[in-house]
C-alpha cells in the first residue's frame, strides 16, 4: 500500500475542528444519537466489520474519487463504534480533503496503530478524536444538555443519561465532561 499517504496533522486548533463540524452537523441536519451510516453512506463511503487482528491494521482508506471504506472491529459495541465511524471521518475532513483538493490523485489510509515516537501522526490522531468529540457531543449541545439536565458529574447515572442522549459510550462522555471542564 505504498501509493497511499498516511494522514498528516491540519494543525488546526480546536475551535477551527468544533467550526468544521458544526458546519457539517448543519449541513447533514445530524442530531444527538443519529446513526452515522447515513452521513457515510452521502459521502460515498462504506463501513465494513474486519477481525482487527487479520494482519491488516486499516482503520480507513480513500481512494483517489474520495469513496473510502471505514473498517470497524467486530468486537466492540455500537457506540464505541459510532466514535470509531467519527474519528476516521476526521480523518476524510481534516486529513484528506485538503491534500486532495492540491492533488486529485491523492490517495490516503490511516492505520489503527498508531507510532507512538511520531508526533505527526500522535498530532493528526488527536486532531481525528476531537473531531469524533465535536460531531457526536457538540459543545454547545453538551453544555446544554448538562445544564437542562442538571447532570452531577459524581452521580454515575447522571453521566449514563448524557451517554444515551448523545449516543456515546460511558467513558466517552466522561472524557467529554472533562475536557469542557464541568
Amino acid at each position: 500500500m505504498e501509493d497511499y499517504s498516511t494522514p498528516k496533522p491540519s494543525g488546526l486548533l480546536k475551535r477551527s475542528i468544533r467550526e468544521i463540524t458544526n458546519i457539517i452537523i448543519e449541513k447533514f441536519k445530524l442530531k444527538p444519537g443519529d446513526n452515522l451510516l447515513s452521513l457515510v453512506h452521502d459521502l460515498n463511503g462504506t463501513v465494513s466489520i474486519k477481525d482487527i487482528y487479520d494482519g491488516n491494521p486499516d482503520s480507513i482508506l480513500i481512494e483517489a474519487d474520495s469513496s473510502f471504506i471505514i473498517f470497524i472491529s467486530g468486537i466492540t459495541g455500537p457506540r464505541r463504534d459510532r466514535f470509531t465511524i467519527a474519528h476516521e471521518l476526521g480523518h476524510l475532513f481534516l486529513h484528506f480533503l485538503p491534500e486532495h483538493s492540491k492533488n486529485n490523485s491523492y490517495r490516503m489510509r490511516a492505520t489503527r496503530w498508531v507510532d507512538e515516537e511520531d508526533s505527526d501522526q500522535r498530532r493528526a490522531e488527536r486532531e481525528a478524536n476531537i473531531f469524533a468529540a465535536e460531531l457526536l457531543m457538540p459543545k454547545e449541545r453538551f453544555i446544554g444538555f448538562f445544564e437542562e439536565n442538571k447532570i452531577d458529574t459524581t452521580d454515575n447515572a447522571s453521566i449514563v443519561k448524557v451517554s444515551d442522549y448523545f449516543g456515546v459510550s460511558l467513558s466517552a462522555a466522561k472524557v467529554r465532561v472533562s475536557s469542557l471542564g464541568l
